[in-house]
């Protein structure tokens, strides 16, 4: 058997825990409210981003970064492979992919593009 004592301490003590509980209870429900009140006062709360959630996006704004970057990349390569190298200078300013007799033919003929001279 427990002592009588014991057992009336025991008994305030989980009473009184269980005050505090309800306190805590109470002040979390005055917490919702003011917050409610709040939402329906200004359409929203005011909350601050977690820091989960910026992680995440700095993560896709690099991503979108990079990919942005890839294709510029990408363009400029596939741009460059449409465009013939010009090997040959003509006379009259074009140039010619080409090489040998024949070339610039119908262009004034070969000229060494630094003077301009056949």
């Amino acid at each position: 058997m427990m002592d009588p004592e014991k057992k009336k301490r025991l008994e305030a003590a989980y009473l009184e825990k269980q005050l505090q509980h309800q306190e805590k209870d109470e002040a979390l429900e005055e917490e919702l409210e003011a917050r409610a009140a709040a939402i329906r006062e200004n359409g929203k709360e005011n909350n601050r981003i977690s820091s989960y959630s910026k992680r995440f996006y700095t993560a896709i704004v690099i991503v979108f970064v990079v990919l942005i970057g890839l294709g510029i990349g990408a363009y400029h390569a596939i741009k460059m492979l449409g465009e013939p190298a010009c090997r040959t200078h003509c006379c009259d300013g074009t140039c010619s992919p080409s090489v040998g007799p024949g070339t610039c033919s119908y262009h004034g003929g070969v000229c060494d593009p630094r003077s301009n001279r056949k």
